[in-house]
């Protein structure tokens, strides 16, 4: 997963060196959610999926991740929702982390 992580990162770093909202769709057990907050560079971090025994289960694992708890500049935060009916305003996001659901519905925004 660091390897992973690592190409997420450097992937979305030209568009958040300049902005600082990084949704994680389809989250499912919050690993990059986890490890995005964990950088403690954005305003916030959101997870999201819509099963909620997967919010359950990464609720869980930021409770146990100690480096969680001492966020100075990340909020973090999880919400169940359905992909297919974002509730966000336009522009209101400055990137998203989707690395499944990407190659199979395109991208969303």
């Amino acid at each position: 997963p660091d390897k992973e992580f690592e190409m997420a990162r450097d992937y979305f770093a030209p568009c958040l060196a300049q902005s600082s909202v990084v949704v994680d769709m389809s989250c499912a057990t919050g690993l990059f959610t986890r490890r995005f907050a964990a950088m403690d560079e954005y305003d916030r971090v959101l997870g999201c999926d819509y099963s909620e025994s997967m919010l359950v289960e990464a609720r869980r694992r930021i409770q146990a991740e100690r480096s969680l708890s001492n966020l100075r500049n990340t909020h973090l935060d999880l919400v169940r929702l359905d992909v297919g009916q974002i509730p966000f305003q336009d522009s209101s996001v400055d990137e998203r982390c989707m690395p499944v659901q990407q190659c199979i519905v395109g991208p969303i925004w």
